[in-house]
């Protein structure tokens, strides 16, 4: 090597020394891929969709150092070609890809099935032909060779992507958070990071309608654009708990596929952006006081699904154990159903979706011997047997408003 050439060598490295380059750039490792669907063939006009993927992607382009494409537009064949060439690619072993799906989306009762809607996606469709099945979405991305994925749909309905939204994470909580001087342990963090197979996604909301602006894609942009936070790096539960939970409808997140237990998806601030000063909580004591803003068992299992071992691990299973109901009672899944007739009378018409929420229920009837112990403890009158008996006969005579009192 000559001399000259030496010199323009030591010169670059000094450059990105200067710039503040480091060996966490993770530069044609990180891929993202946006369908943006706003200008339908038959389904009403949407506004923002477009926008907000240029945004986003043009945020994990400049601050992140990802790859992106943004599709606008496309057919539902034009969605499969693009997949489909995307499961042709060759990928780094610790390679991620960003998919984020924006337009409508749909939902048939009778299937219990959710779709994405295309630009050429009929309006009254019968059997589905021309949307993009959830259930095929999954197995269509799953077979992408990319070792970390996360899907984003943001669209209505798009939570029945998986009804469950169960995911399962590592402990993380012996992990050190490294600071802005720690370059090394900031690098060991991404690589255990990225040790395990992600298929993660995220919905914009629930079985719901979601509207136009969209909510979802704001709160997108807002964590993006927090940089980080101190180690600049934004991970997956980060992402959920300080931001996307607070957009209104409430998403959703889980895994699909072969996601394997302890997956990630991180984005990486590149090294030559600065970090902004933040006073923002770390990821674990964030969804710790999120847990406690809600205080129900299913907050305190998510953050013991994050944190099985973290420092709050003692309170929130205490916390479980005083929320639980006791064994005579069953837990019943909520869910929507349509109800009414079209041609029934008064207020059976129209057809509509009614939501019921999750509850808990008692395996037996409340006997006289359990509501007369409860009418004692308040001073309330014990409801007339009619001579039926008390004891452990079920209880009568009791209005629905004491029926509240009670279960309350």
């Amino acid at each position: 090597m000559s001399r000259v050439r030496v010199i323009l060598v030591l010169l670059v490295v000094m450059v990105g020394l200067k710039l503040g380059f480091s060996q966490s750039d993770r530069n044609g490792k990180d891929l993202a891929l946006f369908f943006a669907v706003e200008n339908y063939d038959h389904w009403s006009q949407l506004y923002n969709p477009i926008d907000d993927a240029e945004e986003i992607a043009q945020d994990l382009e400049e601050l992140y150092g990802f790859e992106t494409e943004v599709i606008k537009n496309p057919s539902r064949n034009r969605i499969y070609d693009k997949l489909d060439a995307y499961q042709r690619k060759a990928y780094a072993k610790d390679a991620q890809l960003l998919i984020f799906f924006s337009g409508h989306g749909d939902f048939i009762e009778g299937k219990g099935e959710g779709f994405f809607i295309p630009r050429d996606g009929k309006l009254q469709d019968r059997y589905q032909d021309t949307y993009l099945p959830h259930a095929r979405l999954q197995r269509i991305i799953d077979n992408i060779p990319c070792p970390h994925i996360l899907l984003a749909i943001d669209a209505c309905y798009s939570g029945t992507f998986d009804e469950q939204v169960a995911a399962r994470y590592k402990d993380k909580s012996g992990w050190k958070r490294p600071n802005d001087n720690e370059e090394a342990e900031r690098q060991r963090f991404i690589e255990n990071s990225l040790r395990y197979r992600s298929r993660l996604f995220l919905t914009s909301g629930g079985k719901e309608r979601t509207l136009d602006p969209s909510a979802f894609a704001e709160a997108f942009k807002t964590a993006l654009r927090a940089f980080g936070g101190q180690d600049r790096i934004l991970e997956y539960a980060e992402l959920y708990y300080q931001y996307l939970q607070k957009a209104t409808p409430k998403p959703r997140f889980g895994e699909f596929g072969a996601n394997e237990t302890g997956s990630n998806f991180l984005f990486v601030l590149r090294g030559d952006q600065k970090t902004l000063s933040s006073n923002r909580e770390e990821p674990e004591t964030a969804i710790w006081r999120t847990a406690q803003e809600q205080h129900t068992i299913t907050s305190y299992r998510a953050y013991l699904q994050f944190y099985p071992n973290g420092k709050y691990k003692g309170e929130a299973e205490k916390y479980i154990r005083s929320l639980s109901p006791p064994d005579d009672m069953v837990f019943v899944q909520g869910g929507s159903f349509q109800m009414g007739s079209e041609d029934g009378e008064g207020d059976e018409k129209p057809v509509h979706s009614v939501t019921v929420s999750d509850f808990y229920i008692g395996r037996y009837e409340v006997t006289f011997e359990e509501y007369d112990a409860y009418c004692k403890t308040i001073g309330k009158t014990k409801p007339d047997d009619e001579g039926w008996g008390r004891g452990q006969r079920p209880v009568i005579n009791v209005s629905w408003e004491d029926a509240v009192t009670y279960c309350n």
